[in-house]
C-alpha cells in the first residue's frame, strides 16, 4: 500500500524532532544497560527501530548500531539462551530478523537463521496449546505467528496441529460461539474468558484470520473464526449505559464493565482484530462492525478516563495514535486521521523534561504503582519512536504486524 504521512505540518515537525533524539538515546545507550535481548522488552526490538530510522533518516550509524544489537542477540542465542516466546524469546527474535530481511532493512546470508529451532519451538508450542496457555505475548500463538510468517511444508503441518489443538480446547455453545478460558488475574483460580488482544480471544481472532487467508486447514479455521467472532459479538455492551463496546473480561455473559482505551484491552484491540479478521476473510459485516467500533472510540478523548498514563505502544498514547494511524491508511476516514493527530499531540505532551529517556516513562502498575525508564518496544520510547516515525515517514511501518494489527 502506498503510506501517506500525518498532514499537519506543525504536529509533522514536533514529531520528526523527538523521534530524532529517541534514535539518538537509542544509539548512546550502553549495550550492557539492554540486559534483554527479546523482541518486546531487549535489544531486537530496539534494532528493528534503529533500522527503520536508518532507512528513513539515510544516515548509515544507526543500521551499523542496529547490526552490533542483532549481532549481541545471535551471540547470547548461541551462548545458550533458549526462552521460546513471542515477546521475550526465540519466536519474536526469529519474525523479527525474517521481517528486517523481507523488507530489505538487514542483509542476512540466511532469510531464516533460526529454523534450526523450529522442532524445538513447534515442541513448546504444543505443550503450551495442551495446557490450554494460548497466549500471543507469552505462549503458543506467538510461536504461531512465528510460523506463520515463514510458511514451508513443515511448518504448515505445525500449524495444522496448531489449529487442531486450538479447536479441542475451545468451548462451543449453542448459539454457535467458540471461546477460550483464561487465568484471571489475581491470586485466586478464578477463570474468565479475556476479550484483548495481547493476551485474549481478540488475538484468537487476529490470528485465525490471517491462517484463513493462506488456506490453512480452512474449514477448521473458518469455524473457529466464525465461532470466535459470534462469542465476541455477543458480549457486545451497551454504549448508551458503558464507556465502551466490551468489557476486558467475561465471567458471566451479560454482565458490564469499562475498558481501557489501548491496544492490548479494549475497544481499540478488539476493533482492530476484527477489522483485520474481516479484511482476510473478505467479510463485510465484519469490516463493517469494525469500523462502528472504532469510529465510536475516536470520541474518547480523556486521559484519565480512559486509564491512559503513558506513551508507550501497548497501552499509552503512541500506541493509540499509530492504530488510528494505520486505520486512516487502511480506509482514508478522517474521522482516524484526525484521532491520529490528537494522540501524537499527547504523546509530545507526555515528554517530561530532565526525566526518563527522551522524556518518557513508563507506568507500572502494581502493588507500587510508578513510572520507570523503559528503552523496548512494547511499553518503552523505541516503540514511541516507531510510532512516531510512521507518522512522518513514507515507509510503511509494517512493524506492526508484531501487534496482529496488519497483515
Amino acid at each position: 500500500m502506498v503510506w501517506t504521512t500525518i498532514s499537519n505540518n506543525e504536529l509533522k515537525r514536533k514529531l520528526e524532532s523527538k523521534t530524532s533524539e529517541i534514535a539518538d538515546v537509542l544509539l548512546k545507550m550502553p549495550l550492557e544497560n539492554i540486559e534483554s535481548i527479546s523482541l518486546m522488552s531487549g535489544k531486537t526490538g530496539i534494532a528493528l527501530f534503529l533500522f527503520y530510522y536508518a532507512k528513513a533518516s539515510g544516515e548509515e550509524r544507526y543500521y551499523h548500531h542496529a547490526v552490533r544489537l542483532i549481532s549481541q542477540v545471535f551471540d547470547e542465542i548461541n551462548s545458550g539462551k533458549t526462552y521460546y516466546s513471542f515477546a521475550g524469546g526465540l519466536s519474536g527474535i526469529g519474525w523479527t530478523v525474517r521481517h528486517l530481511s523481507r523488507k530489505n532493512l538487514f542483509t542476512t546470508d540466511d532469510e531464516d537463521p533460526l529454523k534450526a529451532v523450529d522442532d524445538f519451538l513447534y515442541s513448546i508450542m504444543m505443550k503450551e496449546i495442551k495446557d490450554e496457555n494460548f497466549d500471543y505475548l507469552h505462549g503458543a500463538l506467538g510461536v504461531g505467528t512465528y510460523f506463520l510468517s515463514g510458511l514451508n511444508n513443515e511448518r504448515l503441518k505445525y500449524l495444522r496441529k496448531l489449529i487442531s489443538e486450538l479447536e479441542k480446547i475451545a468451548h462451543k455453545d449453542k448459539e454457535g460461539g467458540a471461546s477460550w478460558l483464561s487465568s484471571m488475574t489475581g491470586d485466586n483460580d478464578e477463570k474468565g474468558y479475556n476479550l484483548g488482544l495481547s493476551h485474549g480471544l481478540a488475538s484468537i481472532i487476529a490470528f485465525l484470520g490471517k491462517a484463513y487467508a493462506k488456506n490453512i486447514s480452512i474449514e477448521k479455521t473458518e469455524m473457529l473464526l466464525s465461532g470466535a467472532v459470534n462469542f465476541l459479538l455477543r458480549n457486545e455492551q451497551d454504549i448508551s449505559k458503558n464507556l465502551s463496546y466490551f468489557p476486558n473480561w467475561v465471567v458471566k455473559e451479560g454482565g458490564s464493565q469499562d475498558s481501557r482505551l489501548a491496544w492490548c484491552y479494549g475497544d481499540l484491540g478488539i476493533g482492530s482484530a476484527l477489522l483485520l479478521s474481516g479484511r482476510c476473510a473478505s467479510n463485510k459485516s465484519w469490516e463493517e462492525k469494525a469500523l462502528e467500533i472504532l469510529r465510536y472510540s475516536t470520541k474518547r478523548t480523556k486521559l484519565i478516563e480512559n486509564a491512559v498514563k503513558d506513551a508507550g505502544l501497548c497501552h499509552g498514547t503512541a500506541g493509540i495514535a499509530h492504530i488510528y494511524n494505520r486505520i486512516y491508511n487502511l480506509t482514508k476516514i478522517v474521522d482516524f486521521q484526525c484521532a491520529a493527530e490528537h494522540w501524537f499531540g499527547e504523546s509530545l505532551k507526555m515528554s517530561k523534561i530532565n526525566s526518563g529517556f527522551a522524556g518518557y516513562q513508563s507506568y507500572v502498575s502494581d502493588t507500587n504503582s510508578r513510572y520507570i525508564n523503559e528503552a523496548g518496544f512494547l511499553e518503552g520510547i523505541t516503540g514511541i519512536g516507531l510510532a512516531m516515525l510512521a507518522a512522518v515517514s513514507d515507509i510503511e511501518p509494517s512493524w506492526d504486524e508484531a501487534l496482529l494489527i496488519s497483515t
